[in-house]
């Protein structure tokens, strides 16, 4: 396992190299394999695209971002267009019902509430005003259709985990209430972890996932 000195080395590296991140402005600091980001990035896209890449080098455990979305002067959009904007970019996206979501922005904050069915709708709802210039955050409170469950969640969801490529499911606990599930256990990487969360989003009627899997 990599030291915290060869941890932050290649986070370093890894900024430097991603196209789409300006690496002079964050500052990194690791402990016990925790990555902390810390400094100014120009947009919500970027900041999120230095955490993906943080989170891709081998050793890391976590990731505390610090990272604010500073803008300059000139990128300052009014909430009026950030609101406009977020608006035609969801009726453009054909996966989801654009007339199911509102949109309010303050400081360019942005707020998506309504109803979907799906929880991919939800998260591709929250991508498609993520790039949109002059955000600084999405609150994504959009709410899940009650659906009917499967018979057997359990084991719907584990099978959800063997499509998705993980393994030593024996780690990893399952527990049901209503449309909501509860992951504990533990797993070796921060992408094992990912991958067991969207593998239970992937079950049909699943309306909420609470994600406790530790990594070590």
């Amino acid at each position: 396992m990599p030291t915290d000195g060869e941890i932050r080395k290649n986070v370093t590296e890894e900024l430097a190299w991603a196209p789409d991140v300006t690496a002079a402005e964050i500052g990194i600091t690791v402990h016990n394999g925790v990555v902390t980001l810390l400094g100014h990035v120009p947009s919500l896209w970027e900041k999120e695209a230095a955490i993906r890449a943080a989170r891709g080098v081998r050793g890391v455990r976590g990731i505390a971002e610090e990272l604010k979305v500073a803008l300059w002067d000139d990128d300052q959009t009014s909430d009026e267009k950030i609101a406009e904007r977020a608006l035609f970019c969801l009726a453009s996206d054909v996966s989801i019902s654009d007339e199911l979501i509102k949109v309010t922005v303050e400081n360019g904050l942005v707020t998506l509430t309504g109803h979907l069915c799906w929880h991919y709708q939800r998260k591709e709802a929250e991508f498609a005003v993520r790039r949109i210039a002059g955000v600084t955050g999405v609150i994504n409170q959009i709410a899940l259709k009650p659906r009917k469950l499967p018979y057997d969640v359990v084991a719907s969801v584990t099978q959800a985990f063997t499509r998705g490529g993980l393994n030593q499911l024996d780690r990893i606990t399952v527990k049901v209430c209503g449309g909501e599930i509860r992951l504990g256990g533990y797993v070796h990487t921060p992408h094992e972890r990912e991958l067991a969360e969207a593998a239970t989003w992937s079950v049909q009627g699943v309306t909420g996932v609470e994600n406790t899997i530790a990594v070590y």
